[in-house]
């Protein structure tokens, strides 16, 4: 260091709070095409899903389908995932506890499951052979073009005899209007009343809402009552509960199909399956009360659970009242 030469180390300047809040730079997620969360790339929805538990319920069910005599077509319901969804879900592997229902099923979804994320999509559980059946596997596109979308989807599976319909969430419900983003994630009633006009029967996904059992079927069975073509259909109804609550939800459009899909659901509740506790028909029995009068048949009663969500809703509401006013009666003295 030369004479008369002073050097001055300045300290970098203190971060501000707003800079300390900043979340760091999302990680690249691979096989989205982009970095984090925001970027979709051809990645679908479904993909992340493919050969879970879920699915092990949903091929054991087109195959007891099959098995009973019809021709079984699908449509994915396919989607991209978007920014405000969890990348890293379908994490629910096919416990070995419950291999003995479908040995051979169990095996192939678990070899799918546990591929690399590049490589386990919908595709693999298509060209696996699972069951013999016609897929649709074009995505779930705009409002402007769904319209042309489903027209090809119908005319794809008009050779079939029941088809199974498979949107994220499932019925279109009253809080998401038909032009919304999130409305590719539903199917409308007058997509289903449309393959019922044409004799095909309809099974399709739907996302088990926090309600009571009773009105939460009910209120399915009023939305599809909003299409003429629906509301003389047979309604009937299976759950697999595991890991999360999945419902199907099974509409036949002739009365020959009523007795198939009886067959198929009651080889899948009688069976492993059903023994096993991996689907049901009901959460709770129904109970049979007594009428006064006996030639009158029993009349059926729903035992109705409290909504316990609104209840702890309601608690942590009321806490942070709690805290509110304690903070502000704190400023009021300081």
């Amino acid at each position: 260091m030369q004479a008369g030469c002073a050097v001055c180390i300045y300290p970098s300047p203190a971060k501000t709070r707003h800079q300390r809040r900043q979340a760091p730079p999302a990680a690249p997620i691979r096989g989205y095409g982009g970095i984090g969360r925001q970027i979709i790339g051809e990645r679908l929805m479904q993909d992340r899903y493919a050969g879970d538990i879920g699915d092990f319920g949903k091929f054991a069910l087109l195959k007891a389908l099959s098995a009973a005599g019809f021709k079984v077509g699908v449509n994915w319901f396919l989607t991209c995932p978007q920014s405000f969804e969890k990348q890293d879900d379908g994490k629910y592997h096919i416990p070995h506890k419950y291999f003995a229902c479908d040995r051979p099923l169990a095996e192939e979804l678990t070899a799918i499951s546990h591929l690399p994320i590049t490589e386990r999509t919908v595709r693999k559980l298509q060209d696996a052979g699972l069951v013999d059946a016609v897929w649709f596997s074009d995505k779930v596109p705009s409002k402007e073009e769904r319209p042309a979308w489903h027209c090809r989807a119908v005319s794809v599976l008009s050779a079939c005899d029941i088809v199974f319909l498979d949107p994220d969430n499932g019925l279109l419900v009253k809080s998401v209007g038909k032009g919304s983003a999130r409305s590719v994630k539903y199917v409308f009633p007058e997509e289903i009343a449309d393959y019922i006009a044409q004799g095909i029967s309809v099974v399709f996904y739907n996302h088990r809402q926090r309600k009571a059992e009773d009105v939460y079927f009910r209120g399915i069975r009023e939305r599809l009552d909003t299409q003429n073509e629906l509301r003389y259909c047979a309604f009937s109804k299976i759950t697999f509960p595991k890991c999360s609550v999945r419902d199907y939800i099974l509409l036949a459009a002739q009365s020959g199909h009523q007795q198939r899909i009886v067959t198929a659901l009651s080889s899948l509740l009688s069976g492993p399956f059903g023994c096993r506790g991996l689907c049901r028909k009901n959460s709770r029995p129904p109970v049979l009360i007594n009428t006064d009068q006996a030639d009158a048949p029993p009349r059926v009663f729903f035992p109705r659970v409290k909504n316990r969500g609104k209840q702890n809703s309601d608690r942590k509401n009321s806490c942070r009242s709690y805290k509110r006013v304690w903070r502000n009666w704190q400023t009021r003295w300081i």
